[in-house]
């Protein structure tokens, strides 16, 4: 089975994901956590790569997030983090092109694709994936351009997790728990989100106002999910 959380900075999943794990491990099945931008992405193989070069030490669990282009219309935000040299600026524009995000999103899918035959297919875990590659087209969605026919396109050919989770919350709350990204910049995030999964199949969408309310909710459907697929099996 194929749990996936998706979401704003600061909306919850992280703790979600910790209760929906226990539940399950109680439940007798074994649970296997990834995070996209951690364990999964294409970027992340390329920080590991800089982090060994630069002969720093790993990242925490988790430390990773998303890096947006932030020139969304509107956006006040200027991005001058040590990409001050010509070259740096160069490689990074063309790293954060439309054309090479939409060419990483494949090989992030493709990636997807080897860690679920293993921990799936072989191991027969059950995989939670902490963002997903719904996640990393909202990212795409940051550069000016973005083409929506290819983010349908995208939905319909990534796989779709058996209980895909948008957990919503305002972006009002979001930015009071994790203040990195500017409040007007996170009202817009939530908007593609909520676009983005009009397109999923059978989204389980959670309003995580209230966290207790959430987790039993959380655990219902994904009950109710994984009892499908024993049934279907």
């Amino acid at each position: 089975m194929l749990i996936s959380f998706s979401g704003l900075d600061g909306a919850g999943k992280t703790t979600l994901i910790s209760e929906l794990k226990q539940a399950l491990e109680q439940q007798k099945n074994e649970v296997t956590v990834l995070t996209m931008y951690d364990d999964i992405s294409f970027y992340s193989r390329l920080r590991r790569l800089r982090g060994l070069l630069r002969g720093e030490p790993a990242a925490p669990k988790g430390g990773a997030t998303p890096d947006p282009v932030r020139t969304y219309i509107g956006d006040p935000r200027t991005d001058v983090s040590d990409k001050t040299t010509p070259l740096a600026r160069l490689v990074y524009g063309v790293a954060r092109s439309l054309t090479v995000r939409k060419a990483v999103l494949m090989l992030d899918l493709a990636s997807l694709m080897v860690r679920r035959l293993y921990v799936e297919g072989i191991k027969g875990r059950v995989l939670i994936i902490d963002r997903y590659m719904y996640d990393s087209l909202v990212d795409v969605a940051d550069v000016p351009g973005q083409d929506w026919l290819f983010g349908r396109f995208f939905v319909r050919l990534a796989p779709t997790p058996d209980a895909p989770i948008f957990v919503d919350v305002p972006a009002e709350r979001a930015f009071a728990r994790k203040p990195e990204y500017e409040l007007e910049y996170l009202k817009w995030r939530r908007g593609v989100y909520r676009k983005v999964f009009t397109w999923v199949r059978k989204p389980i969408i959670l309003d995580n106002n209230d966290l207790f309310s959430a987790v039993v909710a959380l655990k219902a459907a994904v009950g109710e999910r994984l009892h499908a697929g024993k049934s279907r099996a």
